[in-house]
């Protein structure tokens, strides 16, 4: 009898459903604050990869402007801009005829990429105040009576830029910072730089 007993009672083990409740009981309070966390961590992400992406695409502004990066044919390149708008970014070249001087309509190279969500809000700022857009202008032409690296910062809205420009990301109830410094500086940045 006790043979049978014990071989009852050995393949008959299992959990009970306390226990079940229990362990599902722990499983739920990890996931209740897990998804918070990693809500939290895509949207930090999401500012991450635009003000990374921003950065790239100023210093390729900045650089093919230095370079005296040209444009097709016999035309000359007269300054490299980032158009900013409230939530996109594009970069444009802009020539003109050399003979002449006048001016070739702007030509697209990037626009911010189609993932970004339209959420996202991106203002530039100086001293002066903030503004709804803002078109950066990186001369290629020498200037030899400026010595920044961008020379003229045109606010859709007249702002003019004294020392830095700061240009903030925001989504979601989170920041980050774009800024550029009169020497030509470009950098990411948690924290808001300085104007």
């Amino acid at each position: 009898m006790r043979l049978v007993y014990y071989l009852y009672s050995e393949f008959n083990s299992g959990f009970t459903l306390v226990e079940i409740l229990v362990a599902i009981s722990i499983l739920a309070v990890i996931g209740v604050i897990s998804i918070p966390n990693l809500s939290r961590f895509n949207d930090n992400q999401t500012l991450q990869v635009v003000s990374s992406d921003l950065v790239r695409v100023l210093r390729q502004a900045q650089s093919s402007a230095n370079s005296r990066i040209g444009c097709v044919g016999n035309f000359i390149s007269r300054e490299w801009d980032v158009t900013l708008t409230t939530n996109t970014y594009s970069l444009y070249n802009s020539c003109y005829v050399p003979t002449n001087g006048s001016a070739l309509p702007p030509t697209l190279f990037y626009t911010s990429p189609s993932s970004i969500p339209s959420t996202i809000s991106i203002v530039p700022e100086t001293l002066s105040g903030t503004c709804g857009g803002a078109t950066i202008h990186f001369m290629s032409e020498y200037q030899p009576y400026d010595q920044n690296r961008f020379r003229n910062v045109n606010f859709g809205c007249g702002l003019p830029a004294e020392n830095n420009l700061r240009i903030t990301i925001s989504y979601l109830g989170q920041r980050t910072y774009v800024c550029m410094n009169k020497g030509g500086s470009i950098y990411a940045a948690g924290t808001a730089c300085p104007l």
